[in-house]
């Protein structure tokens, strides 16, 4: 018996997360004090590392036009998209969303997946990542604050995408264990032992330091006399002044 050769093989799914953006992330160091290097994404996504000429033409034709502030008139979503098309303003658009689950423990385990995709490729992608004791358990994955439950069988949720659910471009989602002893922040996460084994530290959160800023400050003392008096050029008397000389 001949097989079909027109027969395709289906397609997968443009919703499936990417296993080389896979990560575990462990806990932050207690001892450090409080921390919220474990609550951001600090290794920001390569378009993110600096504002495009679009987004830096939009905060000049921002600051002149002053349409944002409380005196701005109000204005149609028609003539919204005239003044933007006005200034060349166009809005920022995201494919992918990355998202860390974080666990009871403060482990966190990360990926990227489309932004037009469901909380079900989500969910599914944690229950791959556990370890076969625990691949049973019922959890609710959550944002927090303020705290809003991500529910897989939540008829308000079916449908919406990452996007819609405001998680764009990067997100951390706390989950909810069914089984009350996983909530403990002493229950070690319950990842296979394949991701476990390549856990990580937490990056730490970039640096603000303005080094240009220094440098500057220093450039300028190291103008300044030794004996720390800068010669002052003497000013010029105002008109009125020298008028009263002359009376």
């Amino acid at each position: 018996m001949e097989t079909s050769q027109g027969q395709q093989q289906p397609e997968a799914s443009s919703s499936a997360p990417s296993a080389s953006a896979i990560k575990v992330f462990l806990p932050a160091n207690a001892s450090a004090g409080p921390s919220r290097a474990s609550q951001i994404l600090a290794s920001p996504l390569p378009e993110e590392q600096s504002p495009s000429p679009a987004e830096l033409k939009q905060a000049f034709a921002g600051t002149l036009a002053g349409r944002h502030g409380p005196d701005a008139p109000l204005m149609t979503k028609a003539m919204r998209e005239r003044e933007n098309a006005k200034y060349g303003i166009v809005k920022k658009t995201y494919t992918t969303v990355r998202l860390r689950v974080r666990f009871s423990n403060g482990t966190q385990l990360e990926n990227t997946f489309p932004a037009s995709a469901t909380l079900t490729p989500v969910y599914n992608f944690v229950r791959s990542s556990l370890a076969p004791a625990y691949t049973s358990k019922k959890f609710t994955l959550y944002v927090s604050p303020p705290k809003r439950d991500l529910g897989e069988s939540d008829p308000k949720l079916k449908g919406k995408t990452l996007a819609e659910l405001g998680l764009i471009p990067a997100a951390v989602v706390n989950i909810r264990w069914e089984d009350s002893a996983m909530n403990s922040n002493t229950h070690p996460a319950p990842l296979s032992a394949e991701l476990l084994g390549s856990a990580q530290e937490v990056p730490a959160p970039p640096s603000f330091d303005n080094p240009a800023a220094s440098s500057g400050s220093s450039s300028t003392s190291s103008s300044t006399p030794a004996d720390g008096t800068a010669k002052k050029e003497p000013k010029a008397l105002p008109k009125w002044l020298k008028a009263g000389f002359k009376k």
